[in-house]
């Protein structure tokens, strides 16, 4: 079991946060990913209620970032958030499987590293 305080654990909390909060809004965030670039076409309501669950994912990874003690966690989950969506986003229109999942796993690495590099 990893220390608390360690970089191994550190990396394990952003990673489960991050699921959760993904998960929170549909299936593994794929309901965020699908509507992303057609919220701006939807009635002014529909638009409130899909920024509210932005917000709240926005939140929820500031949060553990901040518990984390990571300097300017709402910055970092910004653009966290950024890059999960926009990774489900474009592997849910990548027409070949093996590309779609590489794409994500390359893109959960990076995130895993950025948050390392900022924590050091």
């Amino acid at each position: 079991m990893e220390k608390q305080g360690s970089k191994t654990h550190m990396r394990q909390r952003i990673l489960d946060e991050a699921a959760r909060v993904m998960r929170e809004t549909g299936t593994e965030g794929i309901g965020v990913a699908a509507l992303v670039s057609e919220v701006a076409h939807l009635p002014q309501p529909t638009r409130q209620i899909f920024a509210q669950g932005l917000n709240t994912m926005h939140a929820g990874l500031a949060q553990i970032l901040r518990e984390l003690r990571l300097p300017d966690a709402e910055a970092l989950a910004s653009s966290m958030l950024a890059e999960m969506v926009g990774a489900l986003a474009l592997a849910r229109a990548c027409p070949d499987a093996e590309q779609a999942s590489q794409m994500l796993q390359r893109s959960r690495d990076a995130l895993k590293q950025r948050t390392l590099e900022v924590a050091a």
